[in-house]
């Protein structure tokens, strides 16, 4: 957790929530707006240069910021840059 801290200060990470097919989400909260987040991280074992699986999560990204619902998380930042990935 203490990695993906350093990667993401613009958020504060209180705890992990769940691990899936395309990574990590993590609890936190966005101290700008003080308002509670999920971060979803890559792997660790994905390189820098695995563009289908990274294309991938972007592609999740856009689809789910597409979506408006009551019971599906809003998608309000995408990003990369080979840091912040989830912890194996």
């Amino acid at each position: 957790v203490e990695d993906i801290q350093r990667a993401l200060p613009q958020y504060e990470i209180t705890g992990f929530l769940a691990r899936g097919g395309m990574g990590a989400v993590y609890k936190g909260v966005q101290k700008a707006l003080n308002r509670p987040v999920a971060i979803k991280v890559l792997p660790p074992d994905i390189v820098d240069d695995d563009r289908d699986y990274v294309a991938r999560f972007k592609q999740e990204a856009r689809a789910m910021a597409a979506l408006s619902h009551p019971n599906i998380v809003a998608v309000d930042e995408g990003g990369g840059g080979g840091v912040g990935r989830a912890p194996g």
